[in-house]
């Protein structure tokens, strides 16, 4: 686990990522991470950072509220996501 985590600091460090968003964009700016363009490079210790202010558990609020769920805590969670494209 630890090698895929470093691995995944890697390269988001290295190669970033590209985020279409404007907004989004200026918001990893203040954050300290590298904006050239779309692509987004973001430090390992921004990643730490935020880790770090994670909250322990959160509900994941589904359309229906009936089907949300409560992530964290002792408890998983399966559901179905979407992702950014």
């Amino acid at each position: 686990l630890e090698a895929i985590h470093n691995a995944s600091l890697t390269a988001l460090e290295d190669i970033g990522m590209e985020i279409s968003l404007p907004n989004a964009r200026d918001i990893f700016a203040m954050a300290g991470a590298r904006v050239e363009g779309e692509r987004v490079r973001i430090g390992r210790e921004i990643v730490t950072e935020a880790i770090r202010t994670a909250p322990p558990e959160f509900t994941l609020h589904a359309r229906n509220p009936d089907h949300s769920i409560r992530i964290g805590g002792g408890r998983v969670g399966f559901c179905p996501l979407g992702g950014p494209p």
